[in-house]
């Protein structure tokens, strides 16, 4: 499964950017759009593999909300700081909410069935289905 919403705001925060550096002069919000934009899009590509690894892309949101409610703090300007705190909120609940069977810290120890020789040996079972 492909993570478009992933995807999608990786565009956007490299196109916000770049929109920064075109409007204000701003080197910073370059830098931080197309460095951010760059690790969200690394983060949706291990979403998109056959076993997701959805960390990467929580480490890069948690960083990328702790950065945008200083800014918001700080300026009390609802956009862009405002605007891409709520959107990487958004995506982080949807991450967490779509590859949750993904992260141990949600789905508990390892809760899928072992195949072994042809039987499935539950986890913290001794029945065997035949």
């Amino acid at each position: 499964m492909i993570d478009f919403v992933g995807i999608v705001f990786a565009i956007l925060i490299i196109v916000g950017g770049v929109i920064g550096y075109m409007r204000a002069g701003s080197v910073v919000s370059l830098y931080a759009g197309v460095i951010f934009g760059l690790a969200i899009g690394a983060g949706a590509w291990c979403n998109s593999l056959q076993e997701p690894i959805p960390y990467v892309q929580l480490v890069v949101l948690s960083l990328l909300i702790i950065v945008m409610m200083i800014r918001f703090y700080k300026t009390r300007a609802f956009m862009p700081p405002g605007m891409i705190l709520l959107l990487s909120l958004c995506v982080m609940v949807w991450t967490v909410f779509i590859y949750g069977d993904y992260l141990s810290l949600i789905s508990g120890t390892n809760d899928k069935p072992i195949l072994v020789n042809g039987t499935i040996n539950v986890a913290n079972d001794n029945r065997k289905l035949e």
